[in-house]
């Protein structure tokens, strides 16, 4: 009879800390008290629980703020869940048409955790973009391969990223007015700021029922590039983003250049 309690106890335990973790597809950073009162438990079971999750890697917690965040383990395991669902293979053609069009690296970036995920990127011959790694975590606040996925987010999620960034106020107001921007013309394009020199332009993909999914982006120098390069690329991108979108199962294409 201790024997099963023991088991039924510790089942239990299992139950709560995934329920933890569940709580992060809803919310972007979560406190003690925020998880004893959502759970209905005490902040003394809420604290093992946190505790044992950041201690082995799932969780990792902000000293600053006290906040807990996914971890390390909890992104890898989002990252095969992504791959699992064959996000980068489907994509993998029509990207290594844009590059052989273009000329330059493509990108597919999904987003995990309020941060952009590299899932899938073709290097071209003289490839620019070393920053961009497959499994790398990057802010969505930096780069045209991140920011259509904080512009196309959720509202309420995307205001609370950038109140939560340590920015001056008229830095995030002029954030928020770049993500307006985005959402408007359907894109983003950036020049040195991920990388200095270079450029960025990215097109948000979306899903059944135009949910988003990933963000495909290509880069390249920003000295050397003419007015009719500039044109070619934002077409060339916004169809490919287009031609997934509607692969995903979208009614809406991505293609406004």
């Amino acid at each position: 009879m201790k024997e099963e309690n023991d088991k039924s106890k510790k089942l239990q335990t299992v139950e709560r800390a995934l329920d933890v973790l569940y709580l992060f597809h809803k919310y972007n950073g979560i406190t003690l008290s925020f998880v004893a009162e959502k759970m209905n438990m005490s902040t003394t079971v809420a604290y093992r629980l946190l505790y044992t999750l950041a201690d082995s890697g799932f969780l990792r917690q902000e000293k600053a703020s006290k906040k807990y965040y996914l971890g390390e383990k909890s992104l890898l395991l989002g990252y095969s869940a992504i791959r699992s669902q064959e996000l980068e293979k489907t994509a993998y053609p029509i990207m290594k048409r844009l590059m052989d069009k273009c000329g330059l690296s493509v990108i597919l970036t999904s987003l995990t955790d309020m941060q952009s995920l590299c899932v899938e990127k073709i290097e071209a011959e003289d490839d620019l973009q070393l920053s961009m790694r497959v499994g790398g975590i990057y802010p969505l606040h930096k780069g045209a391969s991140n920011r259509p996925l904080l512009a196309y987010m959720e509202q309420e999620k995307a205001d609370g990223y950038i109140e939560a960034l340590d920015m001056k106020a008229e830095e995030k107001e002029r954030l928020k007015r770049e993500m307006e921007e985005v959402r408007r013309r359907g894109y983003d394009y950036t020049k040195g700021l991920l990388s200095p020199g270079l450029f960025s332009i990215g097109f948000p993909v979306f899903g059944i029922r135009n949910k988003l999914v990933c963000c495909i982006s290509i880069g390249g120098y920003c000295f050397d590039m003419k007015e009719e390069q500039l044109t070619l690329y934002l077409r060339e991108t916004g169809a490919a983003a287009g031609e997934l979108s509607r692969l995903f199962g979208s009614d809406q294409s991505s293609d406004n250049a």
